[in-house]
């Protein structure tokens, strides 16, 4: 037991305040002070000072006196840099130099008195699943475990300080943080048993390759004693790394595989049921895994061999994993419903890595059969692969290809190269959470299992997965979902009558319900080529994809027509042209394109694609709000012409009529004409 007298005598310094006592017990310690609810609690106050030069950066946690409140009375002990003053009532305290550096001389002094199992893991996927499976198994033990995902280097230090209310079992998750040059945070937990889960390219924005990764992950084994126990997991990259490294410690080294039948202990067979999985093992085995994928599979095979070498009832235990309480987000099935509809959303958005989202995707497979309804893939980026983006992100494309997905929805930059390589799928890319969540919205349906799966940083997919039930809830179903984008489309017919004397818009009718299929690139070259006041010349077409008898490689037509073609739903092969025309590179036409949106305020879906065609691939929109703001925008050009305007479109008509004093603005009409009849009625 731990005392206050005992830790003042640990950290060497006097005790403060503690008159009478001295001798209660401390048997937890914290450095956040909202975690602190007990006498028997010490909170370890580091300064912002001590944090800054110990993290290496300027933003970092606050300062520890700054967290205590004036009325703190529910807490045993304070440990801190400078004296706590005006307290309401007398709290002991320890005044050190550095409480970042008290904490570890506890926490080294604590884990050498500790004598039950410690068991530490690591892995680029699955250590926290492992963590908590393994922790769930173990009940009724007292076990300590990390709180939440706090893997780092202080966060263990913290965790290792706990260890003085002698829990029957302690696991320790480690971060690759907690492994690096700075420190190997394995030689000091000194586990009994280390696992490593997973190598996968997670870091590679800041870690050249993965052979760099297995090297650091491999180094929790450096902690273990000849008597050790080394686990690792047979089925990922660089096994053969692993079991050398953990060679070099001890000669207890075991793996375990969903595939290897040479593997220390391996799956016979693996049962999907509906929103679990049935898991058979070659030593006898039989148990439910709380989730549905392989990847879980392979953390409770590590979970069986770190139970064997506990000495504990086996079988009983793995009774236990049914109940584990895993991380929201990870796998996690969770009902989603409309006015008329239910359906299921396997939530995976809590981090992705290539292996994760590969196993995201293979579990969404198994689960396919169990549900009546459209099968739908959603994902966002994998995140933090700096220069290995792309290369990571194409490897999804088979995975993708042969999935069980009726629809693959995906957003950010670096999918957009993998949808145009996927084939033979219903397959789209987004350039904004809000279209794709919209046509999520319009693709479920009764029944139906939706795969959402991204990194939560540098993406705004996770908003697409919180938003998406009062999405839901406030979606107004209409249309046939097997004719998706011919839906949207007519859907999206609206129209303002706008005024240009007045300036103000006399009438509109679904204004904020205006959608299409296909984008306004056509207007934004005309505007262009309007405004430079190009000379006449003869302009020869080029060869393009969509070149055809009429529109051929070779034709001739002036410099003016050409622009004028735009005003009258030009063809493809004539809008390239004029891009051609105007922009000396693919870049400097997307950077006039983009610069243009983002002055006028219009939505980033208004000019995916060059020509402004419906691709399915490459989801656009336009609204009456987007042609609103090109036509005070370009107001001169625009009407310089025949036509009185501008029309574009393919599936419906949309554009910008001219009429005296007024202009239709519209989208999704069935033809100009119609556009200019509400205009001779003076709506």
């Amino acid at each position: 037991m731990y005392t206050l007298e005992t830790i003042a005598q640990i950290l060497d310094t006097e005790l403060l305040d503690a008159q009478g006592k001295e001798q209660n017990p401390i048997d937890d310690f914290e450095y956040q002070m909202l975690h602190v609810k007990s006498e028997s609690t010490a909170f370890i106050s580091i300064s912002e000072a001590s944090w800054k030069q110990y993290l290496k950066k300027s933003k970092v946690m606050k300062d520890g006196n700054a967290q205590i409140p004036k009325d703190v009375s529910k807490i045993g002990l304070i440990i801190t840099e400078t004296y706590v003053e005006d307290l309401a009532h007398q709290i002991p305290q320890i005044v050190v130099r550095n409480a970042i550096k008290a904490m570890k001389i506890l926490a080294l002094h604590i884990r050498k008195h500790y004598h039950n199992p410690v068991i530490a893991l690591t892995g680029s996927m699955g250590k926290s699943s492992t963590r908590l499976m393994l922790s769930a198994a173990l009940q009724p033990y007292k076990v300590q475990q990390n709180r939440g995902n706090s893997n780092t280097r202080s966060a263990i230090y913290l965790h290792m300080c706990k260890l003085a209310s002698n829990p029957d079992i302690a696991v320790f998750e480690t971060s690759l943080n907690a492994l690096n040059n700075r420190g190997n945070m394995a030689e000091v937990l000194k586990p009994q048993i280390a696992i490593v889960t997973g190598i996968g390219s997670a870091h590679l924005s800041t870690i050249g390759s993965t052979e760099e990764i297995v090297a650091f992950k491999s180094r929790i084994f450096a902690g273990l004693n000849q008597d050790g126990i080394a686990i690792y997991n047979g089925d990922t990259l660089h096994q053969n790394e692993l079991k050398q490294a953990a060679s070099t410690h001890t000669k207890h080294v075991y793996r375990y595989s969903t595939e290897d039948n040479s593997a220390d202990i391996y799956t016979t067979q693996i049962k999907p049921v509906k929103k679990a999985v049935e898991v058979t093992t070659n030593d006898g085995y039989q148990f439910e895994v709380p989730s549905v994928s392989k990847g879980m599979v392979e953390n409770a095979l590590a979970v069986l061999l770190t139970l064997k070498h506990l000495k504990v009832d086996v079988k009983q235990h793995l009774k236990q994993l049914a109940q584990t309480q895993l991380f929201k987000k990870v796998l996690e099935f969770r009902p989603v419903k409309s006015l008329h509809e239910e359906a299921t959303v396997l939530d995976d958005t809590h981090n992705a890595s290539l292996p994760a989202m590969l196993n995201a995707i293979d579990a969404f497979n198994s689960q396919a059969p169990f549900f009546k309804g459209h099968k739908i893939i959603a994902l966002g980026q994998i995140s933090d692969l700096g220069e290995q983006t792309d290369r990571v992100h194409a490897e999804l494309v088979p995975a993708l290809e042969q999935s069980e997905a009726d629809y693959i929805l995906c957003m950010d930059q670096p999918l957009r190269k993998v949808v145009n390589k996927v084939k033979g799928k219903y397959i789209t890319w987004y350039h904004n959470k809000d279209l794709m969540l919209k046509d999520l919205c319009y693709l479920i349906n009764q029944d139906a299992l939706v795969l959402m799966k991204s990194s939560v940083t540098q993406t705004e997919f996770p908003k697409v997965a919180s938003q998406l039930q009062n999405a839901l809830l406030h979606y107004e179903r209409s249309g046939d979902e097997e004719k998706h984008f011919e839906a949207a489309a007519s859907q999206g017919r609206a129209y303002l009558i706008y005024n240009l004397e007045t300036d103000q818009i006399e009438t509109q009718s679904n204004r904020y319900g205006s959608a299409t299929i296909e984008g306004l690139t056509p207007i934004i070259y005309y505007l262009d080529a309007k405004q430079r006041e190009v000379q006449n010349y003869t302009v020869t077409l080029k060869q393009w994809p969509t070149n055809d008898d009429t529109y051929y490689e070779g034709m001739q037509l002036s410099w003016g027509d050409l622009v004028e073609a735009m005003t009258d739903a030009p063809y493809p092969s004539l809008v390239y042209q004029l891009a051609h025309e105007l922009y000396p590179t693919h870049q400097a036409r997307k950077k006039h394109v983009q610069e243009l949106v983002k002055q006028l305020k219009m939505s980033d879906s208004v000019a995916i694609n060059l020509t402004g065609r419906f691709r399915m691939k490459e989801r656009q929109t336009f609204s009456v709000d987007d042609l609103l703001a090109l036509l005070k925008y370009g107001q001169n050009q625009l009407f310089e012409n025949d036509k009185g305007g501008i029309v574009i479109g393919e599936y419906g008509r949309h554009g910008i009529l001219k009429e005296g004093k007024q202009v239709i603005i519209f989208t999704g009409f069935e033809s100009e004409d119609e556009a200019k009849s509400y205009l001779s009625k003076k709506v």
